[in-house]
């Protein structure tokens, strides 16, 4: 199998072969690969999202199986215990003993 650069540059010439043996006006050319390179776009765009949901599938789960939340979620919520705390009357302060008298 041919690498990626003898792949590409074999695209290339056949496109432009292509292009030269349909004897179009180059305003009709452009026309038409402006069309075909807006599909190439939207068609690249579909993939990049689609392998962003894959990977965070992915990450999900795998966050799930570790009981960690998925980045960007929110931890889990905890059980909160309550517990009823009897509160105590403040004691009383004792008179305390003084000089009692006068001078």
């Amino acid at each position: 199998m041919l690498g990626i650069n003898a792949r590409v540059e074999d695209l290339r010439e056949q496109i432009a072969k292509d292009i030269n043996a349909a004897h179009m006006p180059a305003c009709i050319i452009d026309y038409v690969l402006t069309e075909i390179l807006n599909d190439v776009r939207a068609k690249r765009m579909s993939e990049v999202q689609k392998e962003r949901r894959l990977y965070r599938e992915e990450k999900k789960t795998e966050t799930v199986e570790a009981g960690e939340p998925a980045p960007g979620e929110a931890p889990a919520a905890k059980e909160i215990r309550r517990v009823k705390v009897p509160l105590e009357k403040p004691q009383e302060a004792e008179p305390k003993e003084g000089k009692e008298g006068g001078s």
